[in-house]
């Protein structure tokens, strides 16, 4: 089994993504096949989500949800890291959280990252070998 194509694209739908659904409901909502109609409007909704931005972005910009991302903290760390509390229950940038692909588990260490300047999202894993 091959694994399909992803894109990053906001949890929410934008307005243009919205408008661009509904605009093609209108034009394959078939009565007889509602599975092909669905397919159809997510593929153009998916079509007009925004672009990922590509490099590194502010920090100001970066999700503060619990997902983990790429940070950059000069002199020249970079790592992997979550906005969550930490061991006093303090919010800030949390190191170390590493996630397994296969499980989806999480395993943590808890060190703060103090002043990172920039974030990216961290790329898909990639797919296994056909062997």
């Amino acid at each position: 089994m091959t694994t399909p194509a992803t894109k990053i694209v906001p949890v929410e739908p934008t307005e243009e993504m919205a408008r661009t659904g509904a605009c093609h409901i209108t034009k394959t909502d078939h009565q007889n096949d509602r599975y092909y109609s669905a397919k159809e409007v997510y593929k153009a909704m998916l079509a007009a989500a925004p672009a990922q931005p590509q490099g590194w972005l502010p920090i100001e910009s970066a999700p503060k949800d619990g997902q983990c991302i790429m940070l950059y903290e000069p002199p020249g760390y970079i790592g992997t890291a979550y906005w969550g509390p930490d061991n006093l229950g303090n919010e800030r940038w949390i190191a170390g959280k590493t996630k397994n692909a296969k499980s989806g588990a999480f395993m943590q260490m808890t060190m703060s990252i103090d002043e990172p300047t920039h974030w990216m999202p961290l790329p898909p894993p990639p797919e296994r070998s056909k062997e």
